[in-house]
């Protein structure tokens, strides 16, 4: 028996590795469009990545109402911001997209992070019984605005969010 690598070629491109689809997270929890955060508090969701990619941009899905400012990250498995976005003020728009500098990362482990300074910015994502977040990896950081070089990263099991966001991709092929 040998093994064969997959013909790269047949393999589709991948655009995007988000919350959604790609995190270790109930693949049937329904979607909440009201979510209101913590103040400060910052949420860390893992994310698996298969390849080599260049991360573009990140992105989050947006709800109303819009009266604070966000930031967003990409952390390495040992809370190491690997991108870094500018904190800016929320839209209220369905998705807002942070414009990164161009960063190729390997496969791996990472955790995207978002955090708001408003307990009264709307956004999109799930809101499973305690601690199923908790149990599928995310991790929250208190007074974390704007997010840190290096996260402190906490076990919550009290958390009921995991936040919709993801990373905008050019696939590497190599």
């Amino acid at each position: 028996m040998s093994y064969s690598a997959p013909n790269r070629l047949l393999m589709p491109a991948r655009h995007s590795i988000d919350t959604v689809t790609d995190s270790w997270r109930l693949s049937s929890a329904a979607m909440n469009t009201g979510l209101n955060f913590t103040a400060n508090l910052a949420f860390y969701v893992p994310l698996a990545v298969p390849r080599c990619v260049v991360v573009r941009k990140l992105w989050f899905a947006s709800g109303s109402p819009s009266t604070g400012n966000v930031d967003m990250g990409l952390y390495n498995s040992q809370g190491v911001a690997v991108i870094s976005a500018t904190a800016t003020a929320k839209a209220s728009s369905r998705e807002q997209v942070f414009d990164v500098t161009d960063t190729a990362i390997g496969p791996g482990l990472y955790y995207i992070a978002l955090v708001s300074d408003s307990n009264t910015d709307g956004f999109e994502g799930e809101q499973p019984a305690a601690p199923t977040a908790c149990a599928f990896g995310v991790l929250t950081e208190a007074t974390a605005y704007p997010l840190p070089a290096t996260a402190t990263w906490v076990v919550n099991q009290t958390n009921l969010v995991i936040p919709a966001m993801g990373l905008l991709l050019t696939t590497v092929v190599s």
